[in-house]
């Protein structure tokens, strides 16, 4: 009986200790987490698979629109466009036809204090009487391309470890470590910070390396908030994040080098994520007045503008009324 009582206190120390280092459950992580922003998907029949020639058939072009992420995009924050088609053709006056801006907010995904997830708002977006009007000598199939085209953010937290005097032995049962990975979290996005290494710099200096990488669907693109979606290999805004340390570390803001357009204290400025490509800055803490050891959250906010697309080829039939003759 006493081996039994022996082998169940020992089970349930280890319980204990494993969920004591567990950190990464879902009721423990502050996020409801994801890869995606917004999402897009053409509304069945809108556009229908084939059309007539010749102004034979009006149709519309619609989609449905998600927040999967957990950032709310504003109103006018963005836009909806179709392209692969020629506005004049299909009865419209310009390429400003097939573009709108977003009328309303689309609310992100939440996660309440209880670990529930409430999902994000829907809308959708298209437009109505659009009519193919030359005559073709026969059938025609374009590829139509609905683009979107919007401001969004992510917001990580990760975990560091502050120390009095960084440089004095390093006592294994301290409450944590001031050298090595550290524990983050994003919310839903489609770019993160996928990696955090903490390390001493001096006796009272930390240095932590942020890893932004782009963890979106491939084809989408990326840039400078507020600025125009234009894919050109010219485009100077191309592949630009924000990134900025919003906390500070006992009074300490973080000055981080490799920035464009940084603020004065060099907390935050913009990465060029070359081609998607991941990349890293290194910022450091100033930890002249902690008189303690202790873990804390720092808080990083990205910003950028971000771009999809889907696509759709519709089929155009030769039914004019010459052929018909």
């Amino acid at each position: 009986m006493k081996a039994y009582a022996i082998v169940f206190t020992i089970f349930l120390l280890f319980i204990v200790g494993c969920a004591r280092e567990d950190r990464t459950g879902a009721d423990q992580t502050p996020f409801a987490g994801g890869v995606e922003g917004l999402s897009m998907e053409f509304v069945r029949g809108a556009p229908p698979d084939a059309i007539f020639d010749n102004g034979g058939f009006p149709f519309s072009i619609t989609v449905l629109i998600e927040n999967l992420g957990e950032h709310t995009v504003k109103t006018g924050e963005g836009y909806f466009e179709v392209t692969g088609i020629n506005p004049r053709d299909f009865d419209k006056g310009s390429q400003a036809d097939l573009r709108e801006d977003i009328p309303t907010e689309i609310d992100g995904v939440v996660k309440n204090f209880q670990g529930t997830v409430l999902l994000g708002d829907k809308i959708d977006m298209g437009f109505d009487d659009l009519n193919y009007i030359p005559q073709l000598p026969g059938n025609f199939l374009p590829t139509i391309r609905a683009n979107l085209c919007y401001n969004y953010e992510t917001r990580a937290t990760a975990e560091l470890c502050v120390k009095r005097d960084l440089l004095t032995n390093i006592d294994t049962k301290e409450i944590c470590s001031v050298s090595g990975e550290k524990i983050v979290y994003n919310s839903g996005a489609p770019i993160q910070i996928t990696a955090v290494e903490q390390n001493p710099a001096g006796s009272d200096k930390i240095q932590v390396l942020f890893t932004i990488s782009h963890v979106g669907f491939q084809d989408d693109r990326f840039f400078k908030i507020d600025t125009e979606c234009d894919d050109v290999q010219t485009n100077r805004d191309k592949d630009l994040v924000w990134f900025e340390v919003i906390s500070d570390l006992s009074g300490a803001r973080a000055d981080c080098s490799g920035l464009r357009e940084a603020l004065a204290d060099g907390s935050g400025g913009f990465i060029e994520l070359t081609n998607g490509a991941d990349q890293q800055i290194v910022c450091s803490f100033d930890v002249t007045g902690v008189d303690s050891v202790y873990e804390t959250p720092v808080q990083i906010r990205l910003a950028y503008r971000y771009y999809q697309f889907i696509e759709k080829p519709i089929l155009i039939k030769d039914v004019s009324v010459s052929d018909e003759e």
